[in-house]
């Protein structure tokens, strides 16, 4: 019973989880988090130094676990020194600099918008400007002494050693482990299919996170040796293809239910055997060449605005904690592609620090004589920030208020109006960061749908053209990930708006989609199918917004032939795409209209 309990939980956590990828991270950072702090801690007392010259080995290793993703030991162990120099060296100039509070907050600019310039430059790049950040934040709020300077940098000597005997030895990458518990999560989510209740939304949602899993799948099989992956990859596309099936389809649910299962079979028995390499080329020098181009110059200079505006605003406020509202635009903006991301964001934003600071003050209240249950608390905000940090991220902002206010609380400091200072610097960091989304070159989000929203159909159309050769397989992850995001660019619409317009369209979408995967699941039927090129001309319509093509598109283009076999219901599905595009022509601005 113990052991089907315990099952149903990983399954369920699975799911949530693709690959327990998440759970890992945040284990890894939790327990390097609690062992330097049970070693910096007491050599501090014992050396009469204060609590604080931990502070840099403390943040270290609770960030940069969550950036160390290479796949090969040296890449691996080139990441942590970099993170580490970095971390390092900011803390050390911003101790040079607090002195001077114009250079320094001058200089604390220039690394957020040095931060958010290489935003799309990799793991290691994004690590290393969080890291570059946190760690000038603590030595300008510190204002440590030269001594307590270079006592807190020769303790966090211990950081990186910490980080390597709980990443590489206590909690160890395991790559066959991890893609078992990837193709595990692919199958778990195949599995939901036939339980989830028959309406075309809950099946909808399960397709996704389905799909979700497989492109998690897809990302660890990359890090792997070509080899037999790509027969592994063949499985995972007919799972894929199955489940599509087992939705959209009318046949019998009984065999839909058979195609799906022995597919889910033919994925287990693919991989439970095999043994894997690791590739022996590092993903940052693969990626190397291709940096300067991944620089975000519009980001960046919206990060100067929105920094300089919460800089002003954040030392009327508190000449001590205005780093609260300057570090919270650099949250606000990262990643964000359009004005509703930046509402959504800063939303988030400002709920998690709300409900963070409500609980972190009775938690500190209820708990003050009570420092392990304390020091438990703070380990479980560790762990829940950096599980939910990087995927949902309201949720990750509670963590870290509770845990920020705990640790003023164990510092001895009144948490109550360092609760209320931080809500009002986060609520000026939030309002610059809105005004610099809406002012400096600012993108639509309705634009930002219809752009992510042609790359989906641009890849169906180069999806059908390699149908019948050896790129079939590259399309349809090509295909998923352009879907994928896609439907990231509808979530702030579907938050503040009912966007019922939107959820038709990718309704329609969605079946092109499945169409186009099955038709490159089975590349050699693709001879035997009529009417491709009138499907090809119907997308070329649809994505230089023709207006006639569109409103016409249940019916054939003139001079071609009738879509047949699997073609048709692809026809089908891209005509119906086309009449909800253009049967909203008057009632809302259609993705047609700006799709050119």
């Amino acid at each position: 019973m113990i052991a089907m309990l315990f099952t149903r939980a990983a399954d369920r956590l699975l799911v949530a989880d693709p690959g327990l990828a998440r759970f890992v991270t945040a284990l890894r950072a939790t327990l390097a988090t609690f062992l330097t702090a049970a070693i910096c801690l007491p050599l501090a007392a014992r050396l009469d130094a204060p609590p604080t010259v931990a502070g840099p080995g403390i943040l270290f290793v609770m960030v940069a676990p969550l950036f160390l993703r290479d796949g090969t030991l040296r890449g691996w162990l080139a990441s942590l020194l970099s993170l580490y120099v970095v971390a390092l060296v900011s803390f050390a100039l911003a101790s040079a600099l607090a002195p001077w509070p114009a250079l320094a907050d001058a200089t604390f600019v220039a690394l957020l918008c040095g931060g958010m310039l290489i935003q799309a430059c990799g793991p290691r790049a994004l690590g290393g400007a969080l890291l570059a950040l946190v760690a000038f934040y603590l030595g300008l709020y510190l204002h440590p002494t030269m001594p307590m300077t270079q006592l807190a940098m020769a303790m966090s000597l211990i950081a990186p050693c910490v980080t390597v005997c709980i990443a590489r030895w206590i909690i160890p990458p395991r790559h066959d482990a991890a893609l078992g518990l990837a193709v595990r999560t692919v199958t778990a989510r195949a599995r939901r299919l036939p339980a989830t209740a028959p309406r075309a939304a809950s099946l909808h949602t399960a397709l996704t996170a389905l799909n979700e899993a497989a492109i998690s799948l897809e990302d660890r099989l990359a890090l792997l040796e070509p080899g037999d992956t790509d027969e592994v990859r063949d499985a995972l596309i007919a799972l894929e293809v199955a489940a599509n099936q087992y939705v959209f389809d009318a046949s019998a649910r009984a065999d839909r239910e058979a195609r799906l299962r022995s597919a889910i079979a033919a994925l287990e028995r693919m991989v439970e055997s095999r043994q894997w390499e690791t590739k022996r080329v590092d993903a940052a020098r693969a990626s190397g060449q291709s940096a300067l181009a991944s620089l975000s110059w519009w980001p960046a200079a919206r990060m100067a605005a929105a920094a300089s505006m919460a800089l002003l605003a954040g030392h009327w406020l508190s000449s001590e904690r205005w780093f609260w509202a300057v570090i919270t635009t650099f949250v606000v903006l990262l990643g964000t592609r359009s004005r509703g991301d930046a509402v959504h964001r800063a939303m988030q934003r400002i709920a998690g620090t709300l409900a963070g600071a409500l609980v972190g003050a009775l938690l500190v209240t209820s708990l003050h004589s009570e420092p392990v249950a304390i020091a438990c608390a703070m380990l479980l905000c560790v762990f829940g920030w950096a599980y939910f940090i990087l995927s949902a991220y309201g949720p990750g902002v509670f963590c870290i208020t509770v845990l920020v206010s705990l640790v003023y609380g164990m510092l001895g400091h009144a948490v109550q109006p360092l609760v209320e200072l931080r809500i009002g610097e986060v609520a000026i960091g939030c309002l610059a960061s809105l005004v610099a989304a809406f002012t400096i070159k600012p993108l639509e989000t309705s634009r930002h749908i219809e752009a992510r929203f042609v790359e989906v159909i641009d890849a169906m159309i180069a999806g059908v053209r390699s149908a019948d050769s050896v790129q079939a397989g590259a399309a349809v992850r090509s295909l998923d990930s352009h879907w994928q995001a896609f439907r990231l660019a509808l979530r702030p619409r579907r938050v503040f708006v009912w966007a019922t317009h939107d959820d038709l369209v990718a309704g329609a979408l969605s079946c092109c989609v499945h169409n186009v995967r099955t038709l490159l699941r089975q590349p050699h039927a693709m001879q035997d199918q009529g009417g491709i090129e009138g499907i090809l001309e119907r997308l070329e319509a649809i994505r230089a917004g023709c207006t006639r093509a569109s409103m016409k598109g249940t019916k054939r283009m003139k001079g071609m032939p009738a879509a047949t076999g699997m073609a048709a219901s692809l026809d089908g599905a891209v005509a119906l795409l086309a009449q909800r595009i253009g049967g909203f022509s008057d009632a809302a601005p259609s993705l047609r209209e700006r799709a050119a």
